[in-house]
């Protein structure tokens, strides 16, 4: 039986884990990382093609995610519609906040609390795209959700079991940008997209150390490199070792966590209290950076941890994809997050009304 893929079709890099189930044990049996140039589409849709191929692959089942600049959010409070009558009450809704025509928009409506819901529309040609490379290199592509959901997900599975309304703000360090999401329970209530990455820390270590990008990407995620509550990056380089200050580019990054935190509160004052912001996660490929979250923590003055999206999974996985995960393993959250979407046990949160979405395999 093929496994369940979660692919994160990342602007940087593609990261593909592999799921299985035995019993009632779930087990990562495959991750990997493929480069994906912007300007080279087609290479890292080769890679991935191989990749599958060699790991037997091929015509798995597959869910992928759409980035949150492509996705409409709104919250709302549903008028007293019959439960058939609500997607089309959410396209009423939702129209005049879409860019393009509702007619040419796949969307969700989730349940929410105090008689919300939240409505989530995605433009048909951003998910036929990523559809048809999936199904060109031969996968099925049966899933499609806000990537937000991915993330969602796993909070979802590492808060299991918990008492009351917990709730958690969460910080994907992506390549090109970041996505902060504040989470209560089971439901979205903020979201918003930062214009910082790692690319910035990547163009600084081109920069100071005269060396290339692919270079610096293997250096941020080395397992013996880390920063410092000062700021520093200590990274070991070329048989020896190298400092690069990021303090800058961290802080700025941190004020902004700050300042869309107070915002948050600002707007939502009924919401901000009782714990509501009772915990901050980093996930992603940066996250797993040692002493990055101790240096966000001390900016926001919160209690910082990453979240291991492997956390409660069985690993199966050959050597070298066991390193890989081990090391940096929040660089699979949003592959994880996908993969399980595709188990029962883990079905999109508080989904009333269809998917982004779907089709069969």
């Amino acid at each position: 039986m093929s496994p369940a893929l979660g692919v994160d079709l990342g602007r940087g890099e593609i990261k593909v884990a592999a799921l299985a189930r035995t019993h009632r044990k779930i087990r990562v049996v495959g991750v990997a990382v493929l480069p994906a140039k912007p300007d080279d589409p087609r290479s890292a849709a080769r890679s991935l093609q191989k990749l599958c191929q060699a790991r037997g692959w091929s015509g798995a089942p597959c869910a992928f995610g759409v980035d949150l600049d492509e996705t409409t959010l709104k919250w709302t409070q549903m008028p007293p519609v019959a439960p058939e009558d609500r997607l089309g009450a959410a396209g009423s809704i939702i129209r005049r906040d879409l860019n393009s025509p509702l007619e040419e928009t796949f969307l969700a409506l989730h349940s929410g609390a105090d008689d919300e819901s939240l409505i989530t529309a995605v433009h048909r040609d951003s998910l036929d795209r990523r559809a048809n490379l999936l199904l060109g290199i031969g996968l099925q592509p049966v899933h499609a959700e806000f990537e937000g959901l991915s993330i969602h997900r796993l909070v979802q599975k590492a808060r299991a079991g918990m008492v009351g309304g917990a709730s958690t703000t969460v910080v994907d360090l992506g390549r090109r940008s970041t996505r902060m999401y504040i989470l209560q329970g089971n439901r979205f209530r903020f979201s918003r997209t930062i214009a910082f990455g790692a690319d910035g820390l990547i163009q600084r270590l081109v920069n100071d150390l005269d060396i290339g990008p692919d270079e610096a990407v293997e250096l941020l995620h080395d397992p013996d490199s880390y920063l410092t509550i000062q700021g520093s990056l200590h990274l070991p380089f070329r048989n020896s070792h190298a400092v690069v200050s990021v303090v800058e580019e961290l802080r700025l990054l941190a004020r902004e966590f700050s300042r869309l935190i107070k915002y948050f509160r600002s707007i939502h004052p009924s919401r901000s209290f009782g714990g509501l912001l009772d915990a901050f996660q980093l996930t992603g490929g940066l996250a797993g950076l040692i002493g990055l979250s101790d240096f966000i923590g001390q900016e926001v003055g919160m209690a910082v941890q990453s979240l291991n999206p492997f956390a409660g999974l069985a690993m199966d996985l050959p050597a070298d994809e066991l390193r890989s995960a081990l090391i940096s393993p929040n660089r699979f959250a949003a592959a994880v997050g996908l993969a399980l979407a595709l188990e029962p046990d883990f079905a999109a949160p508080a989904r009333e009304v269809g998917h982004v979405w779907t089709r069969d395999a």
